[in-house]
């Protein structure tokens, strides 16, 4: 009898981002695809409801360990090492609690070693498995490693685009203006979908559940594959003889990526035009983009879970259409506690996180606006020095907008007109956050025309 099943990747932190190896990485997110794969073809498409990245849906009598015992050795090795949440029922709904169940009921935490020579790469599983220069690592990481080095070859071998051998190589510069400090960072982007639930309610409404289901499945994959092949091409147009962008997890409405520091401006802009335009079958749909900027040396869990926070933040701010954030961390050790607690610190107590919400349309401007602080010579634009020296005579910058700019016209008399500076997309009228944005992004605007 034919029910519903339920099959969904999980616990990435344990399974994709426990180690800043670009190839185990890769390796894991292309596992978690091809394997749902592999499913749906065992299931035969008439019967797959929603299928993309690593979560499939499905009216069938196969259950997961039907489908797993379908599979290739080689991912059937990686299916038993990667976490699956899977869940059978005779509804929709029923069938994705009991995948949640099975996720809660998952071991997520790393094992102890009791005495064992800890993973080089993972740092928490046993080593077992010599890779030459890495070192000993886990089996897992020596599996998904290997997997992810295939997976490179092949594409190198199919494709013009050659992906990087590892993080180093995806941010070097070969030429162009780009100040020291950013040609060291990396930027981690995580694009979450706003409006596609609504989407899916109103089309199941519409068609009934799982022909609705089925409906929406296909177009998000539809706009999900398309700005990746956009996003693809874009980075191949600048990037040298490696291709500069990674696509480090794809999902549903969620993508995550990696970019040089340098190119992220560049990258939301071009965001914006791909998916200003975007529907579910007359459904608007927007994306808000929490984006990370570090050094390459900061592990890769730590700041998706960072670009994680601010997606949240940007949620939680109540604002419409498509958003932005972006956070520099000019040290390889990003904060314990949070996104918040950070921003509270670099902006003053009492920071509001919707002030760091700003509209996608908005960044090709900002850029803009950023470049030519860092580039003109006129003598009456403020200088990043003295946007330094300002606020460092501001007691708190989350102090009363009138304060703050009494305070820097009084100082602009010898300088420059600091409290007359607007940043597109900054919604705040107190002139000290525009002056501490324009201060923290300075380097990160892009290269000079």
């Amino acid at each position: 009898m034919s029910r519903y099943l339920h099959v969904e990747g999980v616990n990435f932190d344990q399974t994709l981002f426990d180690t800043s190896d670009i190839s185990t990485i890769r390796g894991a997110s292309r596992a978690c695809e091809d394997i749902v794969s592999h499913f749906r073809d065992q299931i035969g498409e008439k019967a797959v409801l929603a299928c993309g990245a690593s979560k499939l849906i499905a009216k069938t009598e196969l259950l997961f360990a039907d489908l797993v015992a379908g599979l290739p050795e080689d991912l059937k090795t990686l299916a038993g090492q990667l976490h699956f949440a899977r869940g059978a029922g005779a509804s929709l709904a029923a069938a994705e609690a009991e995948a949640r169940l099975s996720q809660l009921r998952s071991w997520t935490a790393p094992r102890p070693l009791t005495g064992a020579v800890p993973c080089a790469l993972s740092k928490t599983q046993p080593a077992v498995v010599d890779i030459g220069k890495k070192g000993l690592v886990s089996r897992s990481v020596a599996d998904r490693r290997d997997y992810g080095r295939q997976h490179r070859k092949a594409v190198a071998a199919q494709t013009a685009f050659d992906p990087a051998p590892d993080f180093e190589t995806l941010i070097r510069l070969s030429d162009g203006d780009v100040p020291l400090s950013a040609q060291n960072k990396m930027a981690v982007v995580h694009a979450d979908g706003a409006g596609f639930g609504a989407a899916l309610v109103k089309l199941q409404q519409e068609k009934g559940a799982e022909a609705g289901l089925k409906s929406f499945s296909d177009r998000a994959q539809e706009m999900q594959a398309g700005i990746i092949a956009q996003a693809v091409i874009w980075a191949a147009g600048w990037s040298g003889d490696v291709l500069q962008f990674e696509v480090l997890l794809a999902g549903g409405d969620d993508l995550m990526f990696v970019l040089p520091a340098w190119k992220l401006f560049d990258f939301l802009a071009g965001f914006h035009d791909w998916t200003a335009d975007e529907a579910i079958e007359g459904s608007a749909v927007h994306f808000r983009l929490g984006a990370i900027i570090a050094d390459r040396s900061t592990p890769i869990r730590q700041m998706t879970g960072l670009a994680f926070e601010a997606v949240d933040a940007l949620r939680a701010s109540g604002l419409p259409g498509s958003l932005c954030s972006i956070d520099v961390f000019e040290s390889a050790a990003p904060p314990m506690d949070g996104l918040s607690a950070h921003r509270q610190r670099l902006y003053g107590v009492g920071h509001d996180d919707a002030m760091q919400a700003w509209p996608l349309a908005e960044a090709a401007d900002l850029a803009a606006v950023l470049r030519y602080l860092r580039t003109t010579e006129d003598k009456d634009v403020i200088r990043r020095s003295q946007i330094y020296r300002a606020l460092r005579d501001l007691p708190d910058l989350s102090a009363a907008a009138a304060e703050v700019a009494k305070r820097l016209d009084h100082y602009t008399e010898r300088t420059a007109k600091a409290s007359a500076l607007r940043l597109p997309g900054v919604a705040s009228d107190n002139p000290a956050l525009h002056l501490a944005v324009a201060a923290q992004l300075w380097d990160y605007c892009g290269e000079a025309a």
